[in-house]
């Protein structure tokens, strides 16, 4: 008869002086190789004082890439584990992989055999479990003690995720949630799918963990820092930390090698913690190239690439909030606020440009650019305000939402709509120019529409560069003048971007570094300051998509933005004509032969009226004039 053999194991050690970081690197020294950085330690600090039952605010660890945050986070999973403060925990990632990559690490450290030793009770094995009604199935793991770690992933298999008796998670992870080249539409669906399915699946008491770097402007990180996700909202942000606190960094070549083979040498720079040294942030130079390095061992999200056209574009210097241009004109006595509105309007005396680069879809969307330039004399006169954009269909759509039709009319509608809102009379606007190939477009807004909407927009023609110089000229920063809005900033741009407060202001990190509000919606030009840092006038495929707010910029600025020299007699009698009168050559180019004959008609009526009333006015003003004397009929003396 066999009898039962008993499972021993070795005799337990006293660990209880090892806390913290000490724990994770005596249990797992082969994972913790380099030095703990001080927000490592800090970060454990915290960890280790979490209690069972109790509420904590969910905690960012936004550190740069290359440093080991998942390592970390990881291990302190298993101390909760070992020391029984949580024991229901999900482990969240966008794709499966990445899932299972986090499941074989925790995995592989729970079946570490000197952890093994102290900690007997969390001896793990793995066990799937199905949901027949949701139509899934995930490998978990479960200790001896009963706590349990399941993986899962954003791409579906953990929706509607449920334990087998029904017990909710007390801890969630959120780790490689964000990838790059997600459009804005599925980062706001995953943001729906956290907060109603991955983050529901908790209880009152649930500790949330995100250890994430930002990757990305619109990234889901990135949204969770300035506020703009509607999920864990009370959180604790730590960071975003760099890797180094600056630096620069050249390409030079290999000693001996005969190929021009090159490595990226920093030859100035300093550690941002003296854990990472710069040799260290050299190899991950060498190892990601410098754009990744930047965007996420920096976290430099908002850097615009050398292969692009606005390469001065800073949301510092060219994004500025309702408050700070109010409070300038205030101090120059020039009103731009309502009162009764309680937002801001442009001056009267103000003039107006109005681009436009017609489309119907998401991909390509219709995009109107509206600028205004002070009146001569006005402060600033020498620059440009953008103050409103009108995309269509909106941008970004809400998640889930149908994709809202698009029509001249309704383009027109919004478009008057948004000029409106700025208090803007059509008076105003000196010129409306739209994209040559939307000829249809074009004729509809002037002809077909209601009177109350008719706009009557000329054509440009848009040629590779373009506008491009302009935008540049007024984006380039004068880093020997201050901001005029901005106090303590230095660099003064021409070119400025008016937004909500909530959307523009700036936000100082827990690294004492300064950011910028990013935008929500079109009062924070979302479409503008998404398509600026991506243009390039020689983008092309899926890039040549992104460009239409930036098309209908710079077809006007080829022209509003422009100082002209004084206008010819003939340039003033044309500017004096109605918009949809102007430009013959074009009316001729463009129309069927009865309607050019019919404006031609038109316009010899106006300029007839033109002429009369120029008339009237040197009539008026001859009476003013001193007579000439009469020197042939003076008297000699």
């Amino acid at each position: 008869m066999l009898s039962r053999v008993p499972v021993t194991f070795p005799p337990m050690t006293d660990d209880s002086h090892l806390v913290r970081h000490q724990w994770a690197k005596h249990y797992f020294p082969n994972l913790f190789t380099r030095p703990f950085t001080e927000y490592q330690k800090e970060f454990w600090e915290w960890g280790w004082a979490i209690e069972p039952d109790t509420y904590y605010r969910p905690r960012v660890e936004c550190e740069p890439r290359g440093v080991g945050k998942s390592t970390n986070v990881e291990a302190l999973v298993v101390s909760f584990v070992a020391r029984k403060t949580r024991k229901m925990i999900g482990y969240v990632s966008f794709e499966e992989d990445k899932a299972k990559k986090h499941f074989d690490a925790i995995k592989s450290m729970l079946e570490a055999p000197r952890f093994l030793a102290q900690y007997p009770h969390c001896q793990p094995k793995v066990q799937q479990i199905r949901s027949n009604i949701a139509q899934w199935s995930r490998d978990a793991l479960i200790t001896k003690s009963n706590a349990m770690i399941v993986p899962l992933s954003l791409q579906g298999s953990s929706r509607g995720w449920k334990s087998p008796d029904g017990s909710r998670f007390d801890c969630i992870v959120l780790d490689d949630i964000d990838k790059m080249g997600m459009s804005i539409a599925q980062i706001d669906k995953l943001l729906e799918l956290l907060k109603s399915e991955i983050l529901a699946a908790g209880d009152d008491n649930t500790l949330v963990i995100m250890p994430q770097n930002l990757i990305h402007r619109d990234s889901i990180c990135s949204q969770v820092f300035d506020q703009r996700a509607d999920i864990i909202t009370d959180r604790i942000f730590k960071g975003p930390y760099p890797l180094l606190k600056h630096y620069e960094a050249q390409k030079v070549d290999i000693k001996g090698d005969t190929n021009n083979a090159k490595v990226w040498k920093i030859t100035e720079g300093e550690a941002f913690d003296e854990a990472i040294d710069i040799e260290y942030a050299e190899k991950l130079l060498n190892k990601f190239g410098k754009n990744t390095f930047d965007r996420e061992c920096q976290q430099l999200t908002n850097t615009v690439g050398d292969e692009k056209d606005f390469r001065e574009w800073s949301e510092i210097h060219h994004v500025i909030t309702y408050s700070e241009f109010r409070n300038f004109f205030d101090r120059h006595k020039i009103p731009v606020w309502s009162e009764a509105r309680q937002r801001p309007f442009i001056p009267p005396r103000w003039n107006i440009g109005v681009g436009m680069d017609w489309g119907t879809t998401v991909g390509h969307p219709s995009a109107a650019a509206p600028f205004a330039r002070p009146n001569v004399g006005a402060p600033l006169d020498d620059c440009i305000f953008a103050f409103t954009e009108i995309i269509l269909p909106r941008f970004p759509l809400t998640a889930g939402e149908d994709v809202p039709a698009v029509s001249p009319g309704r383009v027109a509608a919004a478009i008057k709509e948004g000029l409106a809102e700025w208090s803007v009379q059509e008076g105003q606007v000196q010129k409306w120019l739209m994209s040559h190939e939307a000829s249809a477009a074009l004729n509809t807004m002037r002809i077909d529409l209601a009177d109350d909407l008719k706009l009557f927009f000329n054509k440009w023609q848009a040629q590779r560069g373009s506008g491009v110089a302009q935008l540049q000229q007024m984006m380039e920063i004068d880093w020997a003048e201050p901001h005029p809005f901005r106090e303590g900033v230095i660099g003064r741009p021409r070119i400025f971007f008016l937004v909500p407060d909530d959307q523009g202001e700036l936000l100082t990190g827990d690294n004492g570094k300064v950011y910028v509000a990013q935008p929500r919606d079109y009062k924070g030009f979302a479409r503008a300051r998404f398509e600026i840092p991506l243009y390039s006038q020689y983008n092309t495929g899926k890039d040549k998509i992104k460009d239409d707010y930036v098309d209908a910029a710079r077809g006007i600025a080829n022209v509003f933005f422009v100082t002209a020299k004084p206008k010819t007699r003939k340039e003033q009698r044309e500017d004096a004509l109605p918009a949809h009168l102007q430009n013959r050559e074009a009316i001729v180019m463009n129309q069927p032969a009865e309607v050019v004959e019919r404006i031609n008609l038109q316009r010899a009526i106006e300029f007839g009226k033109i002429d009369q009333r120029d008339a009237q006015a040197r009539a008026k003003l001859s009476k003013y004039r001193p007579v000439a004397p009469r020197i042939g009929g003076m008297r000699r003396r």
